[in-house]
């Protein structure tokens, strides 16, 4: 940006917002990102750009990187976003599905595999959905955890005591775990395959 002219508290005001892992302040946050009228608003949730497209229709809206903007409702299409959003996807949706695949083609042997999911962000039932689309052709049974706390994260069986997996916050990225074993006789993947968001995901104002 600078070898274009653009030196942040010179010639440009860049405002990072943050929610802190709470989604329900998205809405209060889109309203102040709004309140500095600045001149475009960069996003990088789904629930951000859904507050945001509330909270505006004039201020020019760019997203960055977000899952599946299109089945979330927030632009129209990709080729065509309409209204006064526009940016990148990963289409995150389409993506699960394939991630499916890789897995199956990775250990065929597999017949049932656990996704972990935060359910509570717009993009994940979507994925949900595209990966129960997929399984029954891929021959495995899915199991879905929604995961809201480090509670809900489900421990392998192992010998001696439990412990819970040390978690800093339930909105973690999820790493994948290939070949895990709960018994001899009950063969069990399990890939984290959906995202759960992680904790800092800002609204970013440019004025």
């Amino acid at each position: 940006m600078r070898e274009l002219g653009y030196v942040n508290g010179e010639t440009l005001t860049i405002d990072y917002v943050s929610a802190e892992g709470h989604t329900e302040e998205y809405p209060a946050l889109a309203a102040e990102c709004v309140g500095h009228s600045p001149d475009i608003i960069a996003v990088t949730t789904t629930p951000g750009a859904l507050a945001l497209k509330k909270a505006t229709s004039t201020i020019p809206i760019v997203m960055v990187a977000l899952g599946d903007p299109v089945g979330t409702g927030i632009v129209d299409s990709l080729a065509r976003p309409g209204g006064n959003i526009t940016g990148m996807s990963q289409m995150t949706s389409e993506l699960a599905a394939k991630r499916l695949e890789l897995l199956k083609e990775a250990v065929p042997s597999i017949s049932r595999v656990l996704a972990l999911a935060y359910l509570a962000d717009p993009i994940s039932p979507l994925q949900v959905q595209a990966l129960k689309k997929a399984a029954p052709s891929l021959g495995v049974a899915l199991l879905i955890r929604d995961i809201r706390t480090a509670d809900d994260l489900p421990l392998r069986s192992t010998p001696g005591p439990r412990r819970a997996p040390k978690v800093s916050s339930p909105r973690q990225k999820a790493s994948s775990v290939l070949g895990a074993r709960e018994s001899p006789n009950s063969p069990v993947a399990t890939n984290c395959l959906l995202s759960i968001p992680i904790r800092r995901s800002p609204l970013i104002t440019v004025a």
